[in-house]
Formats: structure tokens, C-alpha cells, sequence
């Protein structure tokens, strides 16, 4: 479905757009680093996945990138709604 926006719903969308690429290629990035400075925490003898959540879950840039994941999907939807809302 293709919508017409205004320049300000266009604005919104954009940067709300933006704020999920940065989510991805820089905070998703800094995850990474943090995974590959700290793989050898993983245990040979625990499943893999639940060795790796015992240094990620507390990692501070992956609380940090949850946060705001969290958020920012919240204020896609939020901008999305609106926009369909006016057009009601």
C-alpha cells in the first residue's frame, strides 16, 4: 500500500528509518566486536547458546543496543499508526 505523507510524516519516517539502520550497522557492530573480544568465555561444556547469553545478557552495549531496539521499533509502529490514523 502506497501512501502520499507529508514532508513532516515524510521527516519522521526518514529519521526513524535512520535510527534503525544505525541500530544495525553501528550498535549491532560494537555487539559484534564485543562478542569476538569475548568468545573464549564460551564454555565447551555448556550448550553454545546458553555460554554465550552468560556474557551477552550483561554486556553493557547489548543492554544498551535491547534498549533501544525496543524503543525504536515502538516508534516505527508509533509514526506508522499515525500516519494510517490521519488517513482514517
Amino acid at each position: 500500500m502506497q501512501l502520499t505523507k507529508t514532508l513532516d510524516e515524510q521527516a519522521r519516517f526518514d529519521f526513524v528509518s535512520g535510527l534503525m539502520k544505525y541500530n544495525s550497522t553501528g550498535i549491532g557492530k560494537s555487539m559484534t566486536e564485543y562478542f569476538l573480544d569475548n568468545e573464549s568465555k564460551i564454555k565447551p561444556d555448556e550448550p553454545v547458546i546458553e555460554s554465550i547469553g552468560a556474557f551477552m545478557n550483561d554486556a553493557p552495549i547489548y543492554k544498551f543496543g535491547a534498549f533501544f531496539e525496543l524503543n525504536n521499533h515502538a516508534l516505527m509502529f508509533e509514526t506508522v499508526l499515525d500516519i494510517l490514523e490521519k488517513r482514517r
